[in-house]
């Protein structure tokens, strides 16, 4: 899991000076929505998008702290009752408006989820070299299996007097006289040769050995480890009070933290099986536990020094109670719910660890606010505060930090009554996402008068008083005398309905708080996420907010097909189209203008075609022809299925054509 910039991705597969649209590899998934049922789910990105514009940058805050930057012309998504969910492009966007954001990020899918770490997996090779670090409990096959493979007689370096003999196994040489002598005798290997060769995922249940500097006493490790709640606690409490320096690490805590420091130093011993010793000082206690590798691991998975602190990856793959759990012992150790409201505050000097507390507090169904603050005055240098915000009833998501008074909910949870009527100020700025509440925004009523009126205008029975409801409905136009329901009613009971359906999906309502041009940058960068009609993905610092990705319905589009093709050869496209009325069919050649984002006429002409109508497009391209999933064939039938109402023939430069005949006559509506 990886909460990164597009740019960043980017720059992994684009070289110097390149752009267009580069296909991902498998596996890659992010968060987006379905505008028709309005859930949030994981979905594969298939291309990233790299291109220049002469569009401005524009950085849009939220009033939750987040913010996203994105050009001037690129869209993100609104809601409203009338228009349903719709997108709507940065430069029309302006202070008071609301944009989509996730109600809730979806667990990952169940073939990422983890319940156990390997730290073999989390120790990169080149770090394992030159320690005395070995892998006990190797299997008898896999020792004869090395030794079966052929040997080469070589010297280790051009100092040594004499060549040795190596076993070469997966192209990696070993010494034959250090493995009969040692490692076949006591079925252990290296663990440099072990990382070298891939063999991680075939040493389950081993022991990781490795020999404390200075008193050579061996340390046994597990190398695989249940990701409890109780390891999660403790990782959490590491990144809020930890620190790590050469073989040993440590927690620093208060006085009165004595339980929170037994606690983590029992973790650590039935975790890892290493050594512990706690401090008692004039100020504050000290845990502190030694091994080289688990001080390696913590580094890795949780940052080295305050500034770059983190959430371990795998924490976010992790079930809901092992996320809560690490959340509750990074609240335990720097976290504060000493506001006298219903309020729970974290600070940090890691503007990283704050974006991905946001992003963590989103997956348990929370909107944190993340403020920027003026920092200590520790350091050469002190650095700016981050500090994230969680209130109300979102406190009950830790049951370690209850809530102090009673509160009716947040209202983000709320619907704006701004957006459902714009023209009429409502004595409330947020109402429920019921039928009965939009209707009393509408009415400008409060609960429990609005299920009344919705009682009444539905012909359902209603208390006493019924006059007092027939006068207000009439006032307002949404009864007429003879006390049935008006057109207007209509409608108001429509956009209601409406508002209710939005209750019920994965997304929320986000206020803009305010919209400044950035700095230009050389390039931009988007994604390409398939999905259905409008097509999207979660972006966004401190906090994610839906965009729309750079695809078409059906794929990167006609316009990424020319750019991809005049990358690749540098030469025109050519396009001859032609309706039923036209005698001759125009001809044009383009080339795309990348730096202006438009299209350049090279020649267009009229010509004789055969055909009665259409659209004919060539594109000249370079690329790669290949069979499997991965092939021209497969991709359109894919494209057949999605598209029922389209006949497609494909001309294959080695075989006879495929036809995917299609299978309904019915045309898809006309998009807007």
């Amino acid at each position: 899991f990886e909460i990164t910039p597009v740019e960043r991705l980017a720059e992994r597969f684009f070289e110097d000076g390149e752009e267009g649209a580069l296909p991902l590899p498998e596996g890659i998934l992010a968060p987006c929505f379905s505008k028709k049922s309005g859930k949030v789910r994981w979905m594969p990105v298939t291309h990233v998008i790299r291109h220049r514009t002469a569009h401005p940058i524009v950085r849009i805050g939220l009033d939750h702290g987040g913010s996203v930057r994105v050009t001037a012309n690129h869209s993100l998504f609104s809601f409203s009752p009338q228009r349903g969910i719709h997108p709507v492009a940065a430069a029309e966007l302006k202070s008071g408006d609301y944009v989509l954001t996730p109600r809730e990020i979806p667990e990952v899918p169940e073939a990422h989820r983890v319940t156990r770490v390997n730290l073999l997996d989390h120790i990169p090779q080149g770090l394992s070299i030159g320690h005395r670090w070995y892998v006990y409990g190797v299997p008898q096959s896999l020792i004869d299996e090395i030794e079966g493979s052929h040997k080469v007689r070589q010297k280790i370096d051009p100092a040594s007097k004499r060549p040795q003999y190596f076993y070469v196994y997966r192209n990696i040489a070993i010494p034959v006289e250090n493995f009969r002598v040692s490692y076949r005798r006591h079925h252990f290997l290296p663990l440099w040769f072990v990382l070298a060769t891939s063999l991680v995922p075939e040493l389950p249940g081993t022991k990781l050995r490795t020999y404390q500097v200075g008193t050579g006493k061996p340390t046994d490790l597990p190398t695989e480890v249940d990701l409890t709640s109780d390891l999660a606690w403790f990782l959490g409490l590491y990144v809020a009070e930890g620190h790590a320096g050469a073989g040993q690490g440590a927690l620093t805590l208060g006085l009165h933290e004595e339980s929170l420091a037994r606690r983590a130093e029992r973790i650590v011993q039935t975790t890892f099986g290493v050594t512990t010793r706690l401090w008692v000082r004039s100020s504050s206690l000290r845990l502190s536990f030694y091994s080289d590798v688990i001080v390696l691991l913590l580094r890795r998975w949780c940052g080295d020094g305050a500034v770059a602190k983190r959430v371990p990856e795998f924490i976010f793959r992790a079930p809901r109670e092992v996320r809560r759990a690490f959340m509750e012992g990074l609240y335990a150790g720097d976290g504060s719910n000493s506001h006298p409201k219903n309020q729970l505050d974290y600070s940090t000097v890691s503007p990283r660890l704050a974006n991905e507390l946001a992003y963590l507090w989103r997956f348990e169904g929370v909107l944190a606010a993340v403020k920027k603050a003026a920092g200590g005055k520790l350091g050469r240098r002190p650095k700016p505060a981050h500090r994230v915000h969680v209130f109300g009833t979102d406190l009950d998501v830790l049951p370690a930090f209850p809530r102090k008074t009673k509160t009716i909910g947040n209202k983000y949870r709320r619907f704006p009554t701004s957006i459902l009527n714009p023209q009429n100020q409502h004595r409330r700025m947020h109402v429920e996402m019921t039928r009965a509440g939009a209707l009393g925004a509408l009415l400008n009523s409060n609960p429990p008068f609005s299920n009344a009126y919705l009682d009444r205008l539905e012909g359902r029975p209603v208390p006493r008083r019924r006059g007092r409801f027939d006068f207000l409905l009439r006032e307002k136009g949404f009864m007429d005398a003879t006390g049935g329901p008006t057109t207007l009613a209509r409608e108001g009971l429509a956009l209601a309905s409406a508002v209710e359906w939005f209750g019920t999906t994965d997304l929320l309502l986000t206020r803009v708080e305010s919209i400044e041009r950035v700095e230009p940058t050389p390039w931009v960068y988007d994604l390409s996420v398939p999905g259905d009609n409008d097509e999207n993905f979660v972006a966004g610092d401190r906090g994610p907010v839906f965009v729309k990705n750079s695809r078409g319905q059906q794929g990167l589009g006609i316009s990424g097909a020319v750019m991809y093709g005049q990358l690749t050869t540098g030469k025109a496209s050519k396009i001859v189209s032609k309706t039923a009325d036209m005698d001759v069919a125009y001809l044009v050649e383009l080339i795309l203008d990348t730096k202006k984002n438009r299209p350049n006429i090279v020649s267009e002409d009229f010509v004789v075609w055969e055909k009665g109508h259409g659209t004919r497009v060539e594109i000249p391209l370079k690329g790669r022809f290949v069979g499997g999933k991965q092939s021209v064939a497969e991709y359109l039938r894919a494209t057949a299925i999605v598209n029922p109402h389209a006949r497609i023939t494909y001309k294959p430069p080695d075989s006879e054509p495929i036809v995917f005949e299609r299978a309904t006559e019915d045309m898809p509506p006309k998009t807007k």
